[in-house]
Formats: C-alpha cells, structure tokens, sequence
C-alpha cells in the first residue's frame, strides 16, 4: 500500500481500477494493489500498471479544459458515480494493455457514440498440438482492432486460479491470430474475442470457443 497526495485538480479518486483499490482512511488517500489471488505477490505486471496510472494521472493536469469538461460529459453519461479523470484513465490503460504499439493516448472522449464492427464467424482450428488459429471474416480493416482473450480449462490445471487474460491484438484486417502454446494433449483451452477502435470503443465480447489440444 502506498499514499498518494490528492491536487486541486485530482482532489479524490475511491474504488477499483483495473489491478489498483484506491481508498481514503483517517484523512489518508491511499492506493493499493487489488489481489484475487493472495497466492500471487506484487508482480511487474501491477508495478507497470501502477507506473502507467501515476503518468496518466499527470497527464490529464495537461490537458485544456475543454478536454476536461468533455471527459466529465463522458462519465456523467455512464453514471456510477465516475469522474472525468476516471474515464480519462479508463480508456488510455485500455489502450496502453491493448497490445498493439503506437496507438497515441487518448485525449478526449470519442465525438461520435458506437462501436467498431463486432467480430463475424469466429472460428478455433488447432493447427497442431502446440497451435491454435483464431479466425474471423470482418471486420477487415487497417483502423479496427481485434483482441482475442484466453483461459485455460480449470478441468486440467486443478488449482490453478486462470483468469481470462489478453492473447494477442490485431488490425481486423490480419483476420486471424495465431497461439502458440505449451498446454498438453487432452486439455481444452478457450477462446473468445472482441474489437475495439483507437477511441478506445469495444464491442461485447463474442462467444467462447473451447477446443480440445490434440496429440
């Protein structure tokens, strides 16, 4: 757990987000990792995240006004009690743990409400034993993304708390995504997918596709 010192323009952040629980206790504001699994210690992973919200936190005291006020509309139309600063970090560590490099941060909310073309004909062919070809037929284009999702059956991994976890994204256009893994012969993995587009806009997730790893 560590303190943070709130600002005139960041004057209170309370809840969870993404691996972080931000808190305020006897006049205290503090932010802690978020563990589901107590078995698993402060990772790179969460130190990274952790890294990527205290640099966007600093960002948004640069951005103009009108960009906050525009992030303020956003998270007054989600409800829930979110904040301007809260969307505005909701989207950019979305796109920063998207996987796909050079996407530029976000810096105001999208002009326009929808999403990209959600996923069509998801298929799961395992090549061989230690590949799986995720496929799709649209969308097929270089400014829509596809991200495919992964979770290992509990079946065979008994124990062992998988959560679902970011495979790999693509250009829609790629139109397939290749996994490469080291799961054993008999076990099942799942797959699912969704896009999403530089503003930071998915769609609903497709449905799972289990497939069994061959010999």
């Amino acid at each position: 757990m560590a303190k943070w010192t709130p600002t005139s323009m960041i004057a209170d952040i309370r809840g969870k987000l993404r691996g972080d629980v931000y808190s305020f206790q006897r006049g205290v504001h503090y932010i802690k990792a978020h563990n589901a699994n107590p078995d698993q210690p402060n990772s790179a992973k969460q130190q990274t995240h952790r890294g990527r919200v205290s640099a966007l936190s600093g960002a948004w005291h640069s951005l103009p006004q009108t960009n906050k006020d525009m992030w303020w509309k956003a998270a007054s139309l989600r409800g829930g009690g979110n904040t301007g600063l809260s969307e505005f970090l909701r989207a950019n560590i979305f796109i920063y743990a998207c996987g796909i490099p050079d996407l530029p941060r976000i810096d105001h909310p999208p002009l326009s409400v929808g999403t990209p073309p959600h996923p069509e004909n998801f298929q799961v062919t395992a090549t061989d034993a230690a590949h799986n070809t995720l496929s799709w037929t649209a969308p097929s284009s270089a400014d829509t993304f596809v991200q495919a999702w992964r979770q290992f059956d509990w079946n065979y991994f008994s124990g062992y708390n998988q959560q679902w976890v970011i495979l790999a994204s693509d250009t829609s256009d790629a139109l397939q995504i290749i996994d490469t893994h080291n799961v054993p012969s008999g076990a099942r993995i799942w797959y699912k997918l969704r896009s999403f587009d530089a503003q930071a806009r998915r769609t609903p997730f497709t449905h799972v596709i289990k497939i069994t790893v061959p010999d």
